[in-house]
C-alpha cells in the first residue's frame, strides 16, 4: 500500500516537474516573466543589504558587496542587460551618500567596473572622475569630458570639474568648465519611471496654453530657445481665442532663470504691449525674483516639469497672436574668483 502511495506521489511530482520544464521551454514569455521576477527580488535584496552599509557609512563593505553584485551580473549576462539597471541603482544609492575623498576612493574599483559594463553611463564617468581625482587628475578630466559628450547640458560633470580646479587652484581650468556650462543646451535626461512634457529634460523647448483653460487644452510648442539674450517668442493659435493670460510649460534641467519683459497681444486688428509687471504670476514650484522695475524672473531649480502662470485683469477677444519677450540663462555654479570670465 505504501509503495503504491509513494509511486503515485513520485509520479505526480515528475508530472508537475515535466509540465513546468515544458512550459519554460516552449513559452518564452512565461520564461522571461519568471526571470524578470527573480531579478527584481534579487535587486531588492541587494538594495536592502546596501542600505545597512550606507546607514553605518561602511563604504568598504558597500564596495565589496557591490563588486560581488557586479560579478554575479556578469555571470548571468554580459554587457548591457536587465541586470545593469539593478547594478546602477545599487551603485547610485551608495555613491549618492559618499562625500569624502576617502569614501570615493573606497568605491573606485566599483566605478571602474560599472563604466566597463557601459561606457556611456553619464554618472558612472563622473563618479570615477571623483574617485581618481586625487591621484590622477588628468584621467579624471578625461572621464569628465566623456561625460559632457554624453549629456552636454547636464550640470554634474561641470560641478566636478570646477571642484577639481578649485582643489588645484587652477583658475583657467575652472573658467573653462564655467564657460562650457553657461552655453550648453544640448542633451538632457529622461525620467525612467514617468514621462515629462517633452520626453526628456532639456533647455530647448517650451509650450504655451492660452487661459482661460479649456476642457480640451491645446499646447503650442516652441523648440528654438536661445540662452543669454532677450528674444521674442511668438505663439499663434490655430484659430482666434479669447484670453486673459497664458500658462508656460517647461521640462528644463535644474538651475534656469527665466526673465520676462513684456507681452505683445494681437487681437481684433489691434496690438497692445503689456509690461510683465501688470500680470499676476504663480507657478508649480519655481521661485519669483524681481530683477528690476521692468523685468520679472522665475528661478527653476528642481529639474522637473514646471508651469508658469501669467494672468491679466481683462479678457482680450479674438486673439490672433502673442509675442513674449523673454531671456533664458543658466545660474552660475561658482562665484567670480573661479568663474571670472564666464559668459552671462
Amino acid at each position: 500500500m505504501l509503495n503504491k502511495i509513494t509511486k503515485s506521489i513520485l509520479l505526480i511530482f515528475f508530472l508537475i516537474f515535466f509540465i513546468v520544464i515544458a512550459s519554460l521551454t516552449f513559452k518564452s514569455d512565461l520564461r522571461r516573466n519568471i526571470f524578470h521576477k527573480i531579478i527584481a527580488v534579487h535587486d531588492f535584496y541587494q538594495l536592502k543589504t546596501l542600505t545597512k552599509h550606507v546607514q553605518t557609512r561602511d563604504f568598504s563593505m558597500a564596495s565589496k558587496h557591490l563588486l560581488n553584485y557586479i560579478k554575479i551580473s556578469k555571470k548571468i549576462s554580459k554587457g548591457k542587460s536587465r541586470m545593469l539597471i539593478g547594478v546602477y541603482d545599487a551603485v547610485n544609492l551608495v555613491a549618492s551618500k559618499a562625500s569624502s575623498q576617502r569614501e570615493f576612493n573606497l568605491l573606485e574599483e566599483v566605478f571602474f567596473e560599472l563604466v566597463e559594463l557601459d561606457q556611456d553611463l553619464y554618472k558612472g564617468r563622473i563618479w570615477l572622475a571623483r574617485a581618481v581625482s586625487d591621484t590622477d587628475y588628468k584621467s579624471a578630466l578625461m572621464h569628465l569630458e566623456k561625460a559632457i559628450k554624453i549629456s552636454p547640458a547636464s550640470e554634474e560633470a561641470y560641478r566636478e570639474g570646477i571642484r577639481i580646479a578649485q582643489e588645484r587652484q587652477d583658475i583657467n581650468l575652472a573658467q573653462k568648465f564655467c564657460n562650457k556650462y553657461i552655453e550648453a543646451q544640448l542633451g538632457g535626461n529622461a525620467p525612467r519611471h514617468y514621462g515629462n512634457y517633452f520626453g526628456a529634460s532639456s533647455i530647448r523647448k517650451m509650450a504655451v496654453e492660452f487661459s482661460p483653460e479649456s476642457k480640451n487644452p491645446i499646447y503650442y510648442s516652441h523648440g528654438g530657445i536661445q540662452l543669454n539674450n532677450f528674444q521674442n517668442y511668438e505663439f499663434v493659435p490655430t484659430s482666434p481665442v479669447d484670453m486673459n493670460g497664458i500658462n508656460l510649460y517647461f521640462s528644463f534641467l535644474p538651475g534656469i532663470r527665466v526673465y520676462f519683459k513684456e507681452i505683445s497681444i494681437y487681437f481684433s486688428g489691434k496690438i497692445i504691449k503689456i509690461p510683465i509687471q501688470d500680470f499676476t504670476v504663480s507657478s508649480k514650484s519655481a521661485y519669483v525674483d524681481y530683477d528690476n522695475d521692468e523685468n520679472l524672473s522665475f528661478l527653476l531649480v528642481n529639474g522637473e516639469d514646471e508651469i508658469l502662470r501669467l494672468r491679466y485683469k481683462n479678457i482680450f477677444k479674438s486673439v490672433e497672436k502673442v509675442i513674449i519677450e523673454m531671456n533664458f540663462s543658466r545660474m552660475a555654479l561658482s562665484n567670480k574668483p573661479l568663474c571670472a570670465v564666464a559668459k552671462k
